[in-house]
């Protein structure tokens, strides 16, 4: 059975978890799990994703379409004591990209 890995990258917005997607990437490479779900409000992300697959040249696949999944206040709950309410208050909704190893 093929083991999935789940990162909440919360409210964290670019440049920082972009910084966040470098080492999770690395991880889930040397990981023996087969597939990488990463949720984020940072709709750059999956350019990120993109641009570090093709310049490392990593075996791994960013599946087409993403998940959006509403902001809900049980989130925004969870974010209050690690961000301010600027660092979320113009989004709607979480993304969910998928990655697999190729």
């Amino acid at each position: 059975m093929k083991q999935e890995t789940k990162v909440d990258l919360q409210a964290l917005r670019f440049p920082v978890a972009s910084l966040h997607l470098n080492k999770t990437l690395d991880d889930f490479l040397n990981s023996e799990n087969e597939k990488l779900t990463i949720i984020t409000i940072d709709l750059s992300i999956e350019r990120c994703i993109k641009q570090r697959i093709a310049h490392r040249s990593l075996p791994l696949v960013l599946e087409s379409g993403s998940l959006h999944e509403p902001i809900t206040s049980e989130h925004i709950n969870s974010w209050c004591d690690a961000f301010d309410e600027e660092d979320y208050e113009d989004v709607s909704f979480r993304q969910h990209h998928v990655i697999v190893k190729s």
